[in-house]
């Protein structure tokens, strides 16, 4: 007998439960980091030499939110949940002779994250141009 739901839910529902666990995260820090982000933009933060120390409390901030954030609800990092969830994916997918198309789903995302990196370097390695 589970004590209480939360354990149910983990135990019962592995897939799920992580999938929605990591989604939710996924979710509430791009939403404060698309905030963040439009907040430095919209008011020129960072371009304007007068408004400068506000951007850099407003990024300050946001990091010291979404680190205290993650520290409180996810006892987990962020990978080990992406890992875990592979691995179920994985698992399952074999079990119920799906796993071809399980194993180009995560191909897939591997791909991503790979180029994602790569222009993400290479955007930042350029010289600037004057």
């Amino acid at each position: 007998m589970a004590e209480t739901a939360f354990v149910v839910l983990q135990r019962e529902f592995p897939y799920e439960f992580l999938a929605t666990q990591l989604s939710f995260l996924c979710s509430v820090f791009l939403f404060i980091i698309v905030v963040t982000i439009r907040m430095l933009l919209e008011f020129e933060l960072l371009v304007d030499p007068e408004r400068r120390d506000t951007g850099k409390f407003v990024i300050c901030t946001s990091i010291a939110f979404l680190v205290n954030l993650l520290a409180f609800v996810n006892p987990r990092t962020l990978v080990t949940m992406v890992y875990d969830l592979a691995i179920i994916i994985w698992t399952q997918g074999s079990s119920s002779g799906q796993s071809l198309l399980h194993m180009v789903s995560i191909m897939a995302v591997m791909g991503a994250l790979y180029f994602g990196l790569k222009s993400a370097i290479a955007h930042n390695s350029k010289p600037k141009e004057e």
